[in-house]
């Protein structure tokens, strides 16, 4: 399973990618025969004002079927 973890517009928080790979690699292990690859994007859409404005998207490939897609904003 390949895992693609993508920050932008902003720097990124002291939570590194090897960190966010762990999570993913945790979380998902269930289903790693199911899962070709995932792409997780870590987006800062408000620039450097503060506040809440992250978005994360989070895309699985799975085999066999069309890709599944997680999105939320906080």
């Amino acid at each position: 399973m390949l895992i693609d973890v993508r920050f932008s517009g902003g720097k990124r928080t002291e939570f590194g990618t090897h960190d966010y790979e762990q999570v993913l690699l945790s979380s998902l292990d269930r289903f790693r025969h199911r899962i070709t690859q995932v792409f997780l994007y870590i987006e800062d859409i408000n620039g450097p004002k503060g506040g809440v404005d992250k978005q994360c998207r989070c895309v699985l490939h799975l085999r066999r079927m069309p890709p599944v897609v997680i999105q939320d904003q906080d």
